[in-house]
């Protein structure tokens, strides 16, 4: 079962999980820190863990993951994977999840209910108050995070804003948080918490001058990408929701996230990670749009594909469609499992 009460530096864990042959193994350690993750943004944009805290220990045993326990068996930590994919190659590592997180997920599941996440919208980062205050914040606010923060000394900023937040405008990047929900802004788990309600108070500071925000949180349902086709030689779908909160970009077009070498999204360089925002002149808000603007074009029909870049740098491009070899499919997530079907297409001369 689930740990109650968060585990603290100096604690006394076991490390327990499974080795590449599936083996069980363990390792007594000690928790040595806890403090916020903080991830370089990953390119192209993908999921990275933000707003958390995780926990180091002395020594963890050669495993593929595992939990850490206490001495009554009560699990603390999920030993969870962390990836790093800003350089040439991905780095991976290994760090503790607090218990506290996986009640998000567990609690509703043991009711028969799913999931949901609420936050701000915004990706926060550790700031120091002396820093803090030299970037304006006041006297008086410094000294009520430093009171409630304890050794931690420390203030949280705004880096990003997610483009589809309610907040957005309401917040901004460089915000420093002075209380949120009426409680000082010191514990990102105790935030995300207190941004659970249906209108959340966050007092901040901007530029020296304090203000008062009342916000909606941004509610995600986890269930990712539920649509996919194939056209052209390429995997298009909804734009997913790192685009939003990374890179700040509306969650607007079809996003084209993969290509064949060989097809016709290849030979005339329609690349991943960019938008399709038009087909023809026709706007293509989203993949119904994207679906009804290319359902009547015949094979080794020239199209004109209007994409934007993660720079917003926009770009017009023709593509010759090769249906006998590249097919249209469509997959659909549904209660049965992932289901593929062929979408209809035109042949010359046809009607």
């Amino acid at each position: 079962r689930l740990r109650d009460t968060p585990l603290k530096p100096g604690d006394r864990v076991w490390h327990v999980g499974m080795d590449w042959r599936s083996r069980v193994v363990s390792q007594k350690t000690r928790v040595e820190q806890i403090e916020p993750l903080a991830l370089p943004l990953p390119s192209p944009p993908f999921f990275i863990d933000t707003n958390i805290e995780t926990i180091d220990v002395g020594q963890a045993a050669r495993s593929n993951g595992g939990v850490l326990v206490d001495r009554q068996g009560r699990v603390g930590a999920l030993w969870a994977s962390f990836v790093d994919l800003s350089g040439d190659k991905p780095d991976g590592f290994f760090l503790g999840l607090p218990a506290s997180y996986l009640h998000d997920v567990v609690d509703p599941l043991r009711e028969g209910r799913t999931p949901f996440h609420r936050s701000l919208g915004v990706t926060l980062g550790e700031l120091g108050l002396v820093e803090a205050r030299a970037r304006g914040l006041s006297a008086e606010a410094a000294r009520l995070l430093e009171e409630a923060g304890g050794s931690a000394r420390r203030a949280f900023e705004v880096l990003r804003v997610a483009a589809d937040a309610p907040a957005r405008g309401q917040l901004q990047e460089g915000d420093i948080l002075v209380t949120v929900g009426g409680e000082p802004a010191v514990d990102l788990r105790r935030i995300e918490e207190l941004s659970q309600a249906d209108a959340v108070e966050v007092r901040l500071s901007r530029q020296g001058e304090e203000r008062v925000e009342t916000v909606e949180p941004l509610v995600r349902d986890g269930q990712g990408i539920r649509r996919l086709v194939s056209w052209g030689g390429m995997l298009v779908h909804e734009p997913p929701a790192s685009i939003a909160e990374q890179r700040g970009i509306e969650r607007e077009g079809v996003y084209v996230s993969w290509y064949w070498y060989g097809s016709p999204a290849a030979r005339f360089g329609l690349r991943p990670a960019r938008r399709i925002l038009e087909v023809d002149g026709v706007p293509t808000p989203d993949l119904d749009a994207f679906l009804a603007a290319v359902a009547d074009i015949e094979d080794g029909g020239a199209t004109r594909i209007l994409t934007e870049d993660l720079d917003r740098r926009r770009e017009m491009a023709t593509i010759e469609l090769d249906l006998t070899w590249w097919p249209t499919w469509i997959w659909e997530r549904t209660d049965a499992g992932w289901q593929r079907r062929a979408l209809a297409t035109r042949r010359p001369g046809s009607r």
